[in-house]
């Protein structure tokens, strides 16, 4: 028997997934999502998994890193706010990796920008020093006051 799901996550456009409730429990909802993902699919996946109360961070962060690619042209400032909005969705969400990943598609302004809204010191000092903001580093080991960071 095959079942279609149909999403409607805005008034004119029905996302159909084809799936029998056996593909369903075989693939589990965590490879759906993930699928989901690896299709760029972002706003479907986080409303499933929203729905299904199932942790959104490989959502968001795929979201972000998807968006750092293509989003070159879009000025830094601009493109921070747009990351922030979105990555607040996530409490646990990791910004240095975030960062990381811009550092990697040559926005190192961005990525500094980013791992200042990192909570954990450990990870905004070892990001820092990979980008090459010595000072910068410096400063946040300094005010961390974690003797492990000198």
């Amino acid at each position: 028997m095959q079942v279609k799901f149909f999403i409607q996550f805005q008034r004119e456009s029905i996302q159909e997934i084809p799936l029998s409730i056996h593909q369903y429990k075989l693939l589990t909802p965590s490879v759906l999502i993930g699928r989901l993902v690896n299709a760029h699919q972002h706003l479907l996946a986080l409303r499933i998994s929203d729905y299904l109360r199932m942790n959104q961070e490989v959502v968001i962060m795929h979201w972000a890193c998807s968006k750092l690619t293509v989003s070159s042209a879009v000025p830094d400032a601009t493109l921070l706010e747009i990351l922030l909005d979105k990555l607040k969705l996530c409490r646990s969400i990791s910004y240095a990796a975030v960062a990381a990943h811009a550092d990697q598609t040559s926005m190192r302004k961005l990525a500094a920008m980013l791992v200042e809204h990192e909570p954990l010191s450990s990870k905004q000092v070892a990001l820092l020093l990979g980008i090459g903001e010595e000072d910068t580093t410096l400063t946040k080991a300094t005010e961390s006051g974690d003797t492990n960071l000198f």
